[in-house]
């Protein structure tokens, strides 16, 4: 830290009758100022070095644990450790958040992953950090004198045996069979080779479109809610000739008849979708597949392309 008195460098009233005094004075006390904050800035970010310690053991038998220590950046990998071996990492906090560091730690003995914040930047001030592991939590050694005095419980979770998986869908009734695998932790599907294993039930897709009255789920058919809108687009473009979207498609595309061309040079996907749907076969309108979806009336023949529109349906051309 700078100690250096402001009193022998600014003198405040010769400051205020010399404008240029002033700014020196001003300009001094920023400069001392940056370097006592760039002093302030570098203890708080200097590197960090956190050691692990095993000690751990299940008498009369020493134990091997099994660490991964990572932060949001920086995943250290995982690393093995007999009894009283230790593991040391170092790094350097991230401005101006700082760094948080957990670890996991197994061992044969126990059934659970503990967990523990091995480093966090708002908690620890050490730049030495020496922790002892054992089998309630972990003791840090807060002083430099070896007492590791400073213990903080696990955070434990269960480990799933995968062969012993199968039992947890028992309580709800969700059993579907052993599991095979897991991923991140988590059980991934059945036994495949197994026949005599439940597998899950398929429902018809119509079924689950149906209407909740008639035992569905009321789930909307997204293609034919999406035809249905496309149709109402080709309905729209006959009789709202006077719309300024209109006018940009037929200046795009150009006119025949009176009615926005089918085809240019370069059409969108989304336009050719919309001239299927409309010239798709039938008796003045369209269909896809077997549904109708839109029809219309000659009238005075004014929307009515004589030697373009079909006029018999696909079925009657034999």
């Amino acid at each position: 830290m700078i100690d250096i008195s402001l009193a022998g460098i600014v003198d405040l009233g010769m400051a205020y009758q010399n404008p240029i005094a002033l700014k020196f004075s001003i300009l001094i006390i920023v400069v001392i100022l940056a370097f006592e904050a760039r002093e302030i800035t570098a203890g708080l970010y200097s590197r960090v070095t956190v050691t692990i310690i095993n000690g751990v053991q299940k008498d009369p038998y020493p134990t091997d644990i099994t660490l991964h220590c990572q932060s949001k950046q920086d995943d250290l990998g995982f690393h093995i450790l007999k009894l009283e071996e230790s593991y040391v990492f170092s790094f350097k906090p991230r401005f101006p958040t700082g760094t948080l560091f957990f670890c996991s730690f197994t061992w044969k003995e126990s059934p659970q992953r503990h967990y523990i914040d091995i480093y966090d930047f708002k908690r620890d001030k050490c730049k030495n950090c020496t922790w002892r592991m054992n089998k309630g939590g972990g003791c840090r050694d807060s002083d430099g004198t070896g007492a590791f005095d400073d213990c903080m419980p696990w955070k434990s979770v269960e480990l799933m045996d995968v062969n012993n998986t199968s039992k947890m869908g028992l309580p709800s009734s969700l059993q579907v069979g052993p599991f095979t695998s897991l991923y991140l932790g988590l059980p991934i599907g059945g036994d495949p080779r197994n026949e005599e294993v439940r597998k899950i039930s398929w429902i018809n897709w119509d079924t689950v479109c149906s209407k909740k009255e008639n035992g569905g789920l009321g789930v909307r058919r997204i293609r034919e809610f999406n035809l249905v809108l496309l149709a109402k687009w080709c309905w729209r473009m006959r009789v709202e000739k006077s719309s300024l979207w209109y006018k940009v498609l037929a200046a795009r595309y150009g006119e025949v008849g009176g009615i926005i061309a089918d085809e240019g040079r370069f059409n969108f996907v989304w336009w050719n979708n919309l001239i299927l749907i409309k010239n798709a076969p039938g008796v003045g309108s369209g269909h896809i597949g077997s549904m109708i979806i839109f029809g219309r009336e000659v009238g005075d023949g004014s929307q009515t392309l004589f030697w373009w529109n079909p006029w018999i349906w696909h079925g009657f051309e034999e």
